[in-house]
């Protein structure tokens, strides 16, 4: 999956440095990074290719490998002229080297949290980072303090004995499992039997816990499940949020192969008689 990058280690300890040397520099915008891309290869921007100093913002290392945030239009333009360009994150994901991939898209996840939080959501006033652990608060009010946003969510693979139920967004040319977001007051399991019955009508039981994944794209964490049908098996389509959903067998699954996505993985785990 995107965040198995072994041997490499994901470090995301605070701490406040100046980028030097070889560092990367990451510039975000919306879903894109600002890189040069090759074949094999993923290219981040290095504060010698800057005319001026910046004030840029640590963000995490792949095991010696810093990672800088950099917000600074300037710069952006000055490093586009230099052959740099805003590289989808929907591409990075399956680019290689798969460590840089990672770095991209957390960049990007964290990157967007600090454009999005300027200003104090309750009086207006700038938010200042803090000096001991990743936070943004407000000095002018009693606004609680901001922490990187990460939205729970899980992925349920409902079974029934060689059945397996499949779910198709709209848009989309691939099956998927029922997914959903954690509400407000949910646990985990209680948000999963709800996003089952919303989305496709149905009671389960035996709730398995597979393994969970940080899921940039989104700025989620995703609970993965596998779980049984509990009695009737008629599917009830929400049709506003699917497509397609519909019971299928083991041997009429096509191999996914283990890409990315934890969905994948445990549509996998599922076709090859693991689950």
């Amino acid at each position: 999956m995107i965040q198995d990058i072994f041997p490499y280690e994901y470090d995301i300890s605070f701490g406040e440095y100046e980028p030097i040397g070889n560092d990367f520099l990451c510039l975000i915008n919306k879903r894109s990074v600002l890189c040069k891309i090759t074949e094999d290869d993923i290219i981040f921007p290095k504060i010698d290719d800057l005319s001026s100093t910046v004030n840029s913002t640590y963000l995490f290392s792949i095991s010696l490998q810093r990672f800088f945030y950099l917000d600074d239009e300037k710069a952006g333009n000055e490093l586009m002229e230099k052959g740099y360009s805003y590289i989808s994150i929907r591409v990075l994901l399956n680019h290689l080297p798969k460590w840089k991939a990672y770095g991209a898209l957390m960049a990007c996840q964290l990157g967007n949290w600090y454009q999005s939080n300027r200003y104090c959501g309750r009086c207006g006033k700038k938010l200042y980072k803090g000096h001991k652990e990743r936070v943004l608060f407000c000095r002018e009010c009693d606004n609680p303090p901001v922490y990187p946003r990460i939205n729970p969510c899980i992925i349920a693979a409902i079974t029934d004995n060689d059945r397996i139920v499949l779910t198709k967004y709209p848009k989309s040319n691939h099956f998927a499992l029922v997914a959903g977001f954690c509400e407000a007051g949910e646990t985990i399991e209680q948000c999963l039997k709800r996003e089952i019955k919303e989305e496709v009508g149905l009671n389960v039981k035996n709730l398995k816990y597979y393994k969970s994944q940080p899921w940039p794209l989104s700025d989620s964490l995703l609970f993965g499940f596998f779980c049984e049908l509990d009695g009737d098996d008629t599917i009830t389509r929400q049709e506003d949020e699917l497509a397609a959903a519909l019971w299928m067998k083991r041997e009429q699954m096509e191999e996914r192969g283990l890409d990315n996505s934890l969905t994948s993985e445990m549509m996998e785990a599922f076709r090859r008689g693991e689950y």
